[in-house]
């Protein structure tokens, strides 16, 4: 379920921008068996809906490098001071871990801007960041 601003309006798809990401992204690349589902827990994470918002808003990641770096899991309005932005578009080197999806193509462009442009506007867990509607 991708929707694309030509040929769809996410509005009648998805109640917020967070919706559209768990929905588009972490339901379909992440929150699997054997990566970030509540059985695996890889990273400590789990991207299951109902408990992605709360594992990624503001969180401290388990990866010392990030840390060190300064970096959440999600830092609300900087997508560059958030590991899952790094995660998605590369890693400065390999103690950062992986690109993400493991072992999956990455995430095409427009996802990554939606997950981009929410984080820019705050990361909030329900409503529309502004362009991702």
């Amino acid at each position: 379920l991708e929707c694309e601003p030509a040929s769809c309006d996410p509005t009648v798809l998805f109640d917020g921008t967070f919706d559209r990401i768990q929905s588009q992204v972490f339901d379909v690349s992440c929150a699997l068996s054997g990566c970030h589902d509540s059985q695996s827990l890889r990273g400590g994470l789990t991207l299951e809906r109902g408990t992605a918002f709360q594992a990624l808003h503001g969180v401290s990641p388990n990866n010392l490098a990030a840390v060190t770096a300064g970096w959440l899991r999600v830092t609300p309005g900087s997508a560059g001071s958030s590991l899952l932005h790094h995660k998605l578009v590369g890693l400065p080197d390999a103690s950062y871990g992986r690109r993400m999806p493991f072992g999956k193509p990455r995430l095409a462009r427009h996802l990554i801007e939606l997950i981009d442009a929410w984080i820019a506007a705050g990361a909030a867990e329900s409503g529309w960041a502004p362009g991702t509607d």
